[in-house]
């Protein structure tokens, strides 16, 4: 009998669980990682449907370009006065962009570089800081914000 009703006990608990993904500051990338970005050009997936019991087939996905995104020291960038508070920097060919990654969210501190190929470097820095996500984040999080430009 104890047996019985610890293990209808035990499914009760199972059956009540909820798994929700959380995101918080150490998900976000730091210094010296890489995030690599695949894209197929010519989806073939079909997506049908949403919630429990159902199932994505997504077999037929191609990798057609990779991407990578490297992620900087902001100190070893050539604009690094112009962005002190910065943490994290994404370095791009002609242009890095520069984040805070605090405890409570990621921001966006700006850019700087020569994002036009016109051989005029240039620092483009926000006066207000831009929110991009808060933490922890998770299905449903939401938030207001209002950036602005030096």
């Amino acid at each position: 009998m104890k047996k019985t009703l610890l293990t209808i006990l035990s499914f009760t608990v199972i059956l009540g669980l909820k798994a929700q993904v959380t995101v918080t500051s150490a998900d976000f990338p730091s210094a010296g990682t890489s995030a690599i970005l695949v894209n197929d050009s010519t989806p073939s997936v079909t997506i049908d449907g949403s919630g429990t019991g159902v199932t994505w087939d997504l077999a037929n996905i191609v990798q057609h370009t990779i991407d990578t995104n490297n992620f900087v020291d902001p100190t070893t960038t050539t604009f690094t006065n112009d962005f002190l508070t910065s943490n994290v920097a994404l370095s791009g060919l002609n242009q890095d962009t520069y984040f805070t990654n605090g405890t409570t969210e990621v921001t966006l501190n700006g850019f700087a570089g020569d994002p036009f190929g016109l051989g005029v470097q240039t620092a483009i820095v926000y006066s207000n800081l831009e929110t991009l996500l808060t933490f922890p984040s998770s299905m449903g999080t939401s938030f207001i914000d209002t950036a602005g430009l030096q």
